[in-house]
């Protein structure tokens, strides 16, 4: 996706009332169902937090969120 996507895409949804909010998120990736390694910090973009929260786990797997929150300078 090119940039002038992205901000075409992003001046609909603030069109549309959605304000997009980042978070950032502490996760670990599962392996054959089991939690393993280090914790991985990712930064996600959605108008809510627990749509964020859903994102990280159907991405990654139920239980990966160690850490969550808004990120810095919000």
């Amino acid at each position: 996706m090119s940039m002038s996507q992205i901000h075409k895409c992003h001046e609909q949804l603030t069109t549309w009332g959605f304000k997009m909010r980042t978070y950032e998120a502490d996760i670990r990736i599962a392996v054959n169902g089991i939690q393993q390694g280090t914790a991985q910090r990712v930064t996600i973009q959605a108008d809510r937090s627990d749509i964020a929260r859903s994102m990280l786990e159907a991405q990654y797997g139920k239980g990966c969120i160690v850490m969550f929150r808004d990120a810095p300078n919000q």
